[in-house]
């Protein structure tokens, strides 16, 4: 089971590395349930864009005579998309900043009752200018029930830009896993020199980017991904929202703790940290595993010095933690130098090397001990998983936790321009069922066949 992950998932710069600052690993856990959230966005720890005032707007100077009766914010929306193509033109340019965020602030997520209010809060975005930037958060908080805001971290407004790309990424997703999501709260920004996110048991979905990056044009072209990976050549923009949407569906499932540890889902394993190089050594059954019986002592230190080495993270040398063994302390360099080469013929002594820093970009994953990959996913966490699974991967990145195996799957079931299911489905079919029948349908009324699940909710 992973009952655990760094409370932040950093996407980040050419190689997805950890956060410069790394994160305690535990500090918050996948299955952390927020209260069941009803009507429209509410409660932020951090600044929100577009929060609602509770005010009733006045009429708008100048607007057709169906808008000009209206009282409410909801009789204004609903008069609105009753209105002609003509009188909607007239509506928009009768409005001004101060009526236009009026609107929208006494506008809740339970006003919303359909594909035309859906249709017609998308033509009040479309129409703000990209300087009213809270209005432009606030029609987007009452489409998808969430706080659209700054991040918790380094938090900075959202541009029109960014918010009309990610209201396209979340419009195509079913409503259980954005408005009624009860996983997901807020989607927040971040300043950032690259495109990459986070995010937090808390409910939190953080996007970073900066403000001269072109988002409608940057493609993933490497940075994530190996020649022929579904993902590969895809918006990354697009799929980096969808990733941190999926780390807030992966609980309603429980995916990353179940569907993961399935030989269809990479057969991941989490680690005692305490004990992977004894793990690691055992399953190899090579050269260290095979040492002189009569040599017990020295085998115990070989596997201490592989135990260091491993609790170090990637700070220091394996040779060096050999070299401080105490049984090659009063032996002649040249016989130092020849026992340390007889360890290194252990594969296990590859398989850590590479696993310990960024493992999943290493070719292959690394070195495989019997079967299976072992790194280091965060600091502080160790997981392995079934080295076969990576013939079906949709991206390098998908290997470096079970949740991140899921929010790949998830990007690459869900990433637009193509049919549902397709990219996901080229490489990985068992996982493309496997989404079909419990991921998208999370939520769905059941049917007499059983299709259809319920969000856990912590029960």
């Amino acid at each position: 089971m992973f009952d655990t992950i760094p409370s932040q998932d950093a996407r980040q710069d050419a190689s997805r590395a950890a956060p410069t600052q790394d994160v305690a690993p535990g500090k918050t856990t996948l299955t952390s349930r927020l209260a069941q959230r009803s009507g429209s966005p509410t409660g932020s720890d951090v600044p929100v864009q577009g929060k609602s005032t509770g005010t009733t707007p006045a009429p708008a100077s100048g607007t057709a005579a169906p808008a000009a009766a209206a009282k409410t914010p909801k009789q204004q929306l609903d008069a609105f998309v009753a209105m002609t193509a003509k009188d909607r033109d007239g509506f928009l340019a009768g409005l001004t900043a101060a009526t236009r965020k009026t609107l929208a602030d006494g506008l809740t997520h339970a006003d919303v009752t359909g594909a035309d209010h859906e249709s017609a809060l998308r033509q009040l975005f479309d129409s703000t200018p990209d300087a009213e930037q809270d209005t432009l958060a606030r029609w987007m908080a009452v489409r998808f029930n969430i706080v659209v805001g700054l991040a918790s971290l380094g938090g900075k407004q959202w541009t029109k830009a960014g918010l009309r790309r990610a209201w396209d990424v979340l419009q195509t997703l079913p409503p259980a896993q954005v408005e009624n999501n009860v996983e997901l709260s807020k989607l927040t920004r971040y300043d950032s020199t690259s495109i990459e996110g986070w995010a937090s048991s808390t409910g939190e979905a953080a996007i970073g980017y900066g403000d001269g990056h072109p988002i409608d044009a940057i493609e993933e072209t490497g940075a994530f991904t190996d020649p022929g990976d579904p993902l590969r050549n895809t918006n990354l923009f697009d799929v980096t929202v969808l990733h941190e949407i999926g780390h807030r569906v992966d609980p309603l499932v429980n995916a990353s703790a179940e569907y993961c540890t399935t030989a269809d889902g990479g057969g991941w394993q989490g680690l005692n940290t305490s004990d992977v190089a004894t793990r690691m050594v055992t399953e190899s059954n090579g050269a260290i595993a095979q040492w002189d019986a009569s040599k017990a002592t020295q085998k115990q230190e070989i596997i201490q010095a592989l135990q260091n080495y491993v609790d170090a993270g990637s700070s220091g040398s394996l040779d060096t933690q050999f070299l401080l063994m105490p049984f090659l302390a009063s032996l002649p360099a040249a016989e130092k130098t020849e026992i340390i080469a007889t360890i290194r013929k252990d594969p296990v002594v590859d398989a850590l090397e590479k696993g310990i820093s960024a493992g999943w970009t290493k070719p292959d994953g690394g070195t495989a001990i019997n079967g299976r990959i072992y790194q280091k996913s965060y600091p502080g966490q160790w997981t392995s998983y079934n080295a076969a699974a990576r013939a079906r991967k949709v991206s390098t990145y998908q290997f470096r936790h079970p949740a991140e195996w899921f929010a790949e799957a998830y990007s690459a079931y869900y990433a637009p321009g193509t049919t549902k299911g397709q990219l996901l489905g080229q490489t990985d079919p068992k996982t493309k069922d496997y989404f079909d029948s419990t991921v998208d349908t999370v939520g769905a009324p059941a049917t007499a066949s059983g299709a259809g699940k319920t969000p856990k909710n912590g029960q």
